[in-house]
């Protein structure tokens, strides 16, 4: 049995609606797609695909199945495999992960209620799927190795409904979760735990724990659980923790930090002057300082990119900041000294009065802290607020979208046992659970 301690907990466990590492990792756990990424080389392996033909031309991708079951035991066929990626760029789920097909054949159509189904997805055979590009696309294997990409049993999709991917409760602790992974979910209780078992009906690794008990606990809460032995891993600590642990001889051996395919900026809306003057202002690793090695510096160059105005500051402003913390990448500590850091910087540089708030969600009328994790490597990231299109943080914006300022690239940081061997973090930014496992001897 593996334990762990996580400090943030998933809000769904539905790949089309991931929206945080800690969702992202336990997704990985329950899910498959028809490719995954290699975690030593970054290249897409087979994963519910056995192989893959591409069309000299390269518009046009034919996928064979090899045979995988379902948690249920129902075996995963090519109408599966439509099915899921239909639903991941239906507008009536709102996947945020939908732009990853929209290179597809009749993606636009039938997003615009133009067309019944999605012309590029067809099921060719008893064990084939072809996908049909508009135009080369040279990552388009990658994309499809996102766990938001991943095949879901379309008949525990359309039975749950609005549960699909929520937990219960203590009278309840049932969970629907419809995949094929290395571990399926048996249960899963709000603010408490939930418990993952070995799937063997599946195409799960051989190996690995039989089971994994995860718990949800504060991050002083979590990092007394390891020094315990309660749990063999933990992670998202927090300063504090990392303190801690580095001090100590023995923790400092099981003290890990992970860079994340992700950044952490700013959103500046363009009705709100002088993003420009903010990106030369700040000093980013004046910022990771504060953080206890929980960021690194976006120093290579393009960290003062300047938005398209150029006005100056004339009334205080509020800068606003996740109050439970930007999921696994910084926990709500770091989160707000982040945001206070920033703040107490452009007060200084810019003359204007900055005032860091904690709020449920990014604030879109004034600048905000957000944070994205890349679906794949090399990939664009995209800022979780409401009025923000497809925006490339390396590039700026373009017209109608939010200017990002990025400040950093978050650091997961992780208490491992020293008994759990094949711990790993891909290229893509996940944890590999399928290499996960417990060696007990002595």
């Amino acid at each position: 049995m593996l334990r762990v301690a996580l400090t943030q907990e998933p809000q769904s466990l539905d790949p089309a609606q991931m929206a945080s590492l800690e969702e992202r990792l336990l997704l990985q756990a329950l899910y498959r797609g028809l490719v995954a990424g290699d975690p030593v080389e970054g290249k897409p392996q087979p994963a519910l695909a056995a192989r893959w033909e591409r069309s000299p031309d390269g518009l046009v991708y034919t996928f064979y199945l090899k045979p995988a079951s379902f948690f249920s035991g129902r075996p995963i066929g090519p109408e599966d495999v439509k099915y899921s990626l239909t639903r991941l760029v239906d507008p009536a789920v709102g996947s945020p992960w939908a732009f990853l097909l929209r290179n597809v054949a009749g993606v636009t159509a039938f997003a615009r209620g133009q067309a019944p189904e999605v012309e590029g997805i067809r099921v060719v055979g008893p064990a084939a799927v072809e996908i049909t590009l508009v135009q080369p696309q040279a990552d388009f294997l990658a994309s499809l190795a996102c766990p938001a990409a991943a095949i879901v049993d379309r008949f525990q999709v359309e039975a749950a409904g609005a549960r699909f991917g929520r937990p219960g409760g203590w009278t309840d602790s049932s969970a629907v979760a419809g995949g094929s992974g290395p571990f399926s979910l048996v249960e899963w209780v709000r603010g408490h735990f939930l418990t993952l078992e070995s799937n063997r009906a599946g195409d799960g690794a051989s190996g690995g724990p039989r089971r994994v008990e995860v718990r949800f606990l504060e991050s002083e809460e979590a990092f007394l659980a390891f020094v315990a032995g309660e749990v063999e891993l933990a992670l998202g600590l927090d300063g504090d923790g990392l303190r801690e642990s580095a001090a100590d001889l023995q923790l400092a051996a099981c003290r890990r930090l992970f860079p994340l395919a992700g950044t952490v900026a700013l959103a500046w809306p363009g009705g709100v002057a002088g993003a420009g003057a903010a990106a030369a202002a700040l000093d980013r690793k004046a910022l990771v300082r504060l953080l206890d090695g929980l960021g690194q510096a976006w120093d290579d160059g393009r960290a003062a990119w300047a938005g398209p105005d150029g006005q100056a500051l004339k009334e205080p402003v509020e800068l606003s900041y996740p109050a439970k913390g930007l999921a696994l990448y910084l926990p709500p500590p770091a989160t707000q000294s982040l945001a206070q850091g920033a703040a107490a910087q452009l007060s200084r540089a810019l003359g204007v009065k900055f005032k860091a708030r904690p709020t449920a969600a990014p604030n879109p009328a004034g600048p905000a802290l957000v944070a994205r994790l890349a679906p794949y490597q090399g990939a664009d990231w995209r800022p979780a607020l409401p009025e923000a299109g497809p925006t490339d943080g390396d590039r700026g914006a373009g017209e109608g979208q939010v200017p990002l300022i990025p400040l950093l690239r978050p650091t997961l940081a992780a208490l491992v046992e020293e008994r759990v061997q094949g711990f790993a973090i891909s290229p893509f930014g996940d944890l590999d659970w399928a290499a996960l496992r417990l060696d007990i001897t002595n």
